[in-house]
Formats: C-alpha cells, structure tokens, sequence
C-alpha cells in the first residue's frame, strides 16, 4: 500500500513539473499601437487581428497596448512595448534611441470606407462661410493640428503653409489638441479656430457617424490621392508592424513571414513588405524637421550659448557647424539612395515573383483547356467535314452544306482561341499578321455576337471605313471584339457604337462605346487584375486575356467612361498603324 502510494505522489510531481515547465515557456509580447482615435476604438480595430496572431503560437500571447502620440516616444523608450504598429513616418522625428526592426506594412484595407487610422495623409479644411479659398489666405489666422510631431495630423499640413511662404508664430498660431484626433474638426466646427489640419479620411468617418455635417466646411489646396477621401497632400506608405531589441530574432523573422503568408482572411489586416520611407525623409529635410537636422542645429545653438563672448570660438563654430551639416546631409543622402535601391530591388522582385506565379497558373489552365478541349473539337470537325462530302457527293440535302461550312468555320475559330491562350501565358510573340479589312472583321463579330445572343438585342451601329486594311492577326483582333461586344450584352447595353479613332502615335483605335453603365473607378485604377469580377459565374479574366492579347501583336487595350454625360464604357483597341501598300488590290483576310 505504501509503495501505491509513493509512486501516485511521484506521478503528481511529474504532472506538477511538467505544467510548471509549460508556464515558464510561456511569453506575452505587448503591442504598441497608436490610438488616434482612442482607446475604444483601437480595441475594435486591432483585438481580434492580436487574438488570432496569439493563435498561431503555442506558448505566446500577444496582449493590445494603446499609446498616445504624446507618450508613445517615452514608452518605446522605456521599453514597455516589444512591437509597435503605426505609421513608419511618424517615428522618423522621433529620438526613442532605440533601433526597430520593420518587419511588414499593411496593404490591405476597406477603401470603399477608409478610415482616419489607416490612411495616411493631410487635409487642411476651414468652415464654407470663412471665405478662405488658399493655403496663402490663413496668414493670421488660427490652424488647430493634432501635435507637433503628428505627421498626418500636422507635418504634412505645416509643409503647405511652409511652401506658401508662412511661418509659424510670425504669420499664423497653431492649437495643438492631442489625440482624440476628432478634436480638430470639432473646435473648426465650433468656431474656435479658423482652420484645422486633420488626418486624412477623418472628415467622411465622423461624416458617416454623424458628428459633422461636412457640406458646411471647404477643403483648400485638394488634390488627386487616388483614394475616396478628400485631401490637400498626396497618400503615403501605410502603418507598418516593428519589432524592437529584445523581441528574439528567431520570433521576429516567424512573425514577418506569417504576416507576408497570411493573405487568404479577408476579416484580417493584408501585409506587404516594408515600402522605403524616402519620400517621407524628403519632406522632413525639407521643413527642417528631420532627426539629423535637428541634432545639428541643438548642437550649434548649445555651443553658441556657452561661447558667446569668444568670437574666434564663435567663428570656428560656424566653421566646425556647416562642416557638420554638410557630412550629415552626405549621410542622409546615401542612405536614401541605398534604401532607394534596396526597395527598387525589393519591388522587382516582387513583381518577377507574382508574374511567374501568375504564368505557371495560368500556363497550366491553358495546357489543360487544350487538352481537354481539343480531340472533342477535333470529332466534331471531322464528323462535319465528313457529312459535308456525303452531302456533296450524293446531291442531297444540299441546303444543309453552307450550315456545314459555318460549323467547321467556329471549329477553327475555337481552335485558334485556345492557341492564342497558351501564346498569351507563355508570352510568345505572335507575328503572322495579313491584311485584314477592320470593317469585315468587326462586322464578323457583330454577326457571331448577334447569333449567340438573340434574346437581348443590342442596337449596334458601325461607322468604319470599308476599305481601311490593316496587317495584324485577325484571329486576336476577332476575339477581343467579341469579348467587348459580349461584356456590352452581359451589361444589358441597348446602344453601342463602333467607330475608329486616331493616335498621335503610329496607332489606330477601334472604338466600341456602350450606354450600360460604365467602369467603376477601381476598374480604371486598376484595369486589367485577374480573377476580379462582378459577374455571379465569371472568372476575372476576360479583359486580363484580351490586354494580353492585343500586346502580343504590339497593341494595347484602353479603358474608360464616356464623357458626354451618358453612362456608359469606352473600349478601344489600340492597333499598330501598318497600312497594307495595296489594300484595294489585295484580298484581305476578314
């Protein structure tokens, strides 16, 4: 009995040790993430993107630490975040004399509605009844910002008032408000301040909650950041993910590659490797605000206060002080021309990588279509050729021969289909072009368009010239017509016309134009994504193949919306302008 129960104690000591063990193993990594708009919201946004990161490691956890602008330099400082997400601009003016290591930037995000903490940019607004029209106009007025330090919530609106020629405390006075961000826009709209320069996308999210009418306020200085938000400064490079000096290497390097590799959740944050900031130090050199500017110059002014009655000593300061500027700024400039390269390097890479994984995708979907497509299209050839010479040789039922020549007519066609698709993935040039009559090409289509889908009957109307020839490949130029005159059709156009343009350059358009809607702005950003569609059984690849296409034969695809106030699409198909010397006299192929 004794020995029962000694080995039962031995057993509990073993478990107790082995839990003990497990405990020690474990760690928890404290995120620092900047909170612009509070620390409620910083919970909603970040929490559950932490919650599953805890998921992927056993014996981590990863715990949400809020920070404020204003306190986020001392706690990075102190050391009591091992990561930090925020804005990779925002920490270049600070002096945290800690080394980071970036590890991702975010690149996925909801731009239908972006929010004012992940876009990052400035607007300058002030209230419609002020009657400011200019950045120049706010000389002796008062401008609320974020911080001093705050790149979207003010350094980037002071580069504007620092171009205009307005300087700080002589033309103009500043409120500086903290975070909540939202502060700015509220002392605006309560008459406070005479203008305000907020983050970008702050002014359409506290729209949208109801917080501000923005018809009452005017934006100055507005330009194209190519996102739905209303700016005064171009979009910079998004937040992005560092890990500091006592995160292991080995820990680091696991969560890069996992951030980079998880790109299938659509309810998570996408990542892409860290964009270069030199555009960001750009500007800051150029308001005086970079950290190695600002070394220099606490330098000279601290020398200059404790010698000033030595003049000599002054002098030689000066000397000593432009000879200092002059090696930092050397500094400053090779390492934005390394980082420049590197990310050159970098985004090559890149994109050699997703274009021949793209390839081999595809290359298989073509190698695949045409082995499973062709021997049916070859029984289906050979049984109408041979009923054709039946027909022909026994004299009956002669009326069904040209159906016959119709039918093996679409067998080449499909044939020729599915060799211009594995041209297209394997990139190969395709020159065997022939005089083709564009009028009799496009008619072709029209005709095959029209058979296929008589149900919704499209008005086309055809204004070509019938004897323009042209030396291209007909069998691509017939696909991509027939693929935009279907797109018109599956849109439910009721108007399409079909006309040619002219290049300055040695080109000639065919231009199809629809009244079915036209492309959303995303679509003309971005023309020619694969696997995007808004079609329930589409693929995504009907552009992206006939862009391809009309490359091979040295051309290209434009896209665009009409501008005569109808809505409707604009396809052109940009032909290289090789003019047959006789087309008249030569028998073009159609």
């Amino acid at each position: 009995m004794k020995f029962s129960c000694w080995r039962f104690c031995r057993v509990l000591l073993l478990l107790w040790l082995a839990a003990y063990s497990g405990m020690l193993s474990a760690k928890t990594w404290y995120v620092g993430i900047l909170a612009p708009r509070g620390v409620q919201a910083a919970q909603q946004e970040w929490q559950p993107w932490l919650n599953w990161l805890s998921t992927q490691w056993e014996n981590e956890t990863f715990i949400l630490v809020p920070m404020q602008l204003a306190d986020a330099e001392q706690m990075i400082a102190d050391k009591r975040v091992n990561f930090v997400l925020a804005p990779q601009a925002q920490f270049l003016s600070m002096k945290t004399g800690v080394e980071m290591r970036w590890l991702a930037t975010l690149s996925r995000m909801d731009m239908a509605q972006p929010k004012a903490a992940e876009l990052v940019g400035s607007a300058v607004w002030v209230r419609k009844d002020s009657g400011l029209q200019d950045i120049a106009q706010l000389r002796g007025k008062t401008i609320a910002a974020v911080q001093k330090n705050a790149f979207g919530g003010f350094l980037l609106g002071y580069k504007l008032l620092y171009d205009a020629q307005l300087r700080e405390n002589r033309d103009y006075s500043l409120v500086f408000t903290g975070y909540p961000i939202d502060q700015t826009l509220l002392l605006l709209d309560r008459k406070q301040v005479d203008a305000a320069i907020a983050p970008l996308c702050l002014m359409e999210e506290m729209q949208s909650q109801g917080v501000v009418d923005s018809s009452q306020f005017q934006l100055l200085h507005p330009v194209n950041n190519h996102s739905v938000c209303a700016g005064s400064t171009e979009l910079f490079p998004n937040w992005s993910l560092a890990a500091l000096p006592d995160v292991p290497d080995s820990l680091a390097t696991r969560l890069g590659s996992l951030l980079l590799q998880n790109q299938a959740d659509a309810l998570l944050p996408g990542w892409s490797p860290v964009v270069a900031s030199t555009r960001v130090e750009e500007i800051l050199h150029r308001i005086h605000r970079h950290p190695f500017q600002q070394s220099v110059w606490a330098g000279i002014k601290n020398w200059v206060s404790e010698y000033k009655t030595w003049v000599g000593i002054t002098l030689l300061l000066v000397a000593l002080s432009f000879l200092n500027y002059a090696w930092v700024s050397w500094l400053a400039w090779r390492r934005q021309k390394q980082i420049t390269q590197a990310y050159e390097q970098m985004r090559t890479y890149e994109r050699m990588m997703m274009h021949a994984d793209r390839l081999n995708i595809l290359g298989e979907m073509a190698s695949g279509i045409a082995h499973e497509v062709n021997q049916p299209v070859s029984v289906i050839r050979h049984y109408a050729e041979g009923t054709r010479y039946r027909l022909q040789k026994q004299q009956t039922h002669t009326e069904l021969i040209p159906v016959l020549d119709k039918v093996i007519e679409q067998v080449e066609r499909i044939t020729q289909i599915i060799e211009n698709l594995r041209k297209w993935a394997k990139s190969e040039r395709n020159d065997q072009s022939v005089p083709v009559n564009i009028a009799q090409a496009v008619a072709k289509s029209v005709q095959f368009v029209r058979l296929q889908n008589d149900r919704h009957l499209m008005d086309i109307h055809i204004n070509i010239p019938a004897d323009l020839v042209l030396l291209t490949v007909p069998s691509v130029i017939e696909q991509v017509l027939v693929n935009s005159l279907l797109n018109c059709w599956q849109q439910q156009a009721t108007q399409v016309d079909m006309s040619i343009r002219s290049f300055d350059e040695p080109f000639l358009g065919i231009t199809i134009t629809d009244n079915a809607g036209g492309f959303s702005q995303e679509q003309l950003d971005f023309p020619f994504v694969p696997f995007r569609t808004n079609k329930d059984q589409g693929l995504g690849l009907g552009l992206v193949i006939c862009e391809r296409l009309m490359r091979v034969i040295g051309g290209g695809l434009l896209l665009d919306n009409r501008s005569d106030g109808i809505a409707g699409a604009v396809v052109t198909l940009k032909l290289p302008l090789k003019k047959h010397s006789n087309p008249k006299g030569v028998k073009a192929s159609s």
